[in-house]
C-alpha cells in the first residue's frame, strides 16, 4: 500500500518560543504542510514573503453558524478573509458550529433547537457558495463539549456530518477532527467510513491530553491503514500540542500515518 495523503502541522502548537513565521519555515524545512488558526493575529506580508502556502486557518471572525440572529456576521467576516486566504495560498477555511472566544462557547447552548440545524444549513450554503466564487472550500468542524467546548450545539461529528450531506455543496465540506470525535463519540474507523465523501481535511491529536501520536490511546496506525485502503487523498492535520523534543514528536506523527 502507497501512501496518498499529505501531513500538515497546525504551526500555532509547535516551537511555541519562536516567532511565527520562524515555525513556518521549519515546519517547511521539515516537510510538512502548515496550519493556522486567527490570521489578524499575524503579520501577514512576513507570512506571503515566505512563498509558504497555508493549506487551512480560520475562516471567520465571530458570528455563529448556527444561531439565525448572527449567522450573517459568519458569512460577512467570511468575505472579508477572503483576499487574506489568497495570499497565503490558502483554499480551506474553517468554521465552527458556534462563535468561539478564547476556545470557549461566546453564547452557551446546551440544548440545540431545530432552527438551529436549518440555521446551520443555510450558513454552510451560502458559504459553500462565497467559496466557489473565489475557488475556497470551507469546512465545518466537529467539536466535543466534554473536555474542550462546553455548550457549542451541533458540535458531534454526526450534527456536522448530517449538516454537510444535506448542503451538499462541493465547496462546504465537513473537517473531521478525530481527536474531538474521540472524546465525543469514538467508533473512530466507521466515522471515517460514513464521512469519506464529505471530508475536506481530517485532523487529529491524541486523546487525552491532545497531543501528537503516540502520546494516548487512539491507534492512529489502523486509522492510516484504513484511509489508505479507502484512498483518501486529502490533507491529515495534527492539531496537537508538541512540547518538549518537538522534533521527535513530529517524526512520531509522520510515523504514526506512515504506511508499508
Amino acid at each position: 500500500m502507497t501512501q496518498s495523503f499529505t501531513l500538515a502541522v497546525c504551526a500555532e502548537m509547535v516551537y511555541e518560543d519562536l516567532p511565527f513565521v520562524e515555525r513556518v519555515r521549519i515546519l517547511d524545512s521539515e516537510g510538512f504542510a502548515v496550519e493556522m488558526w486567527d490570521s489578524t493575529s499575524k503579520d501577514v506580508a512576513k507570512l506571503e514573503s515566505t512563498g509558504i502556502p497555508i493549506v487551512s486557518m480560520t475562516g471567520y471572525l465571530e458570528g455563529s453558524v448556527s444561531d439565525r440572529e448572527n449567522a450573517h456576521r459568519v458569512i460577512e467576516t467570511a468575505a472579508e478573509l477572503v483576499e487574506t486566504a489568497k495570499r497565503l495560498g490558502c483554499t480551506r477555511l474553517v468554521v465552527h458550529s458556534a462563535e468561539l472566544v478564547a476556545g470557549l462557547a461566546a453564547r452557551p447552548t446546551f440544548r440545540p433547537l431545530g432552527q438551529m440545524w436549518f440555521t446551520a444549513r443555510d450558513t454552510m450554503l451560502r458559504l459553500g457558495d462565497l467559496g466557489a466564487l473565489h475557488g475556497l472550500t470551507f469546512c465545518l468542524e466537529n467539536l466535543n463539549t466534554v473536555v474542550d467546548h462546553p455548550g457549542i450545539p451541533l458540535a458531534r461529528a454526526k450534527d456536522t456530518l448530517e449538516i454537510i450531506r444535506e448542503v451538499n455543496h462541493p465547496n462546504a465540506r465537513m473537517m473531521l477532527d478525530l481527536y474531538h470525535a474521540q472524546i465525543g463519540e469514538g467508533n473512530l474507523l466507521q466515522l471515517i467510513r460514513d464521512s469519506l465523501p464529505w471530508i475536506g481535511e481530517i485532523q487529529v491529536a491524541d486523546v487525552p491530553g491532545r497531543g501528537h501520536p503516540g502520546t494516548g490511546e487512539i491507534n492512529f496506525s489502523a486509522i492510516a491503514a484504513e484511509l489508505t485502503v479507502l484512498g483518501y487523498e486529502g490533507t491529515i492535520g495534527l492539531e496537537g500540542w508538541v512540547r518538549g523534543d518537538v522534533a521527535a514528536g513530529l517524526d512520531q506523527f509522520r510515523k504514526a500515518f506512515a504506511v508499508e
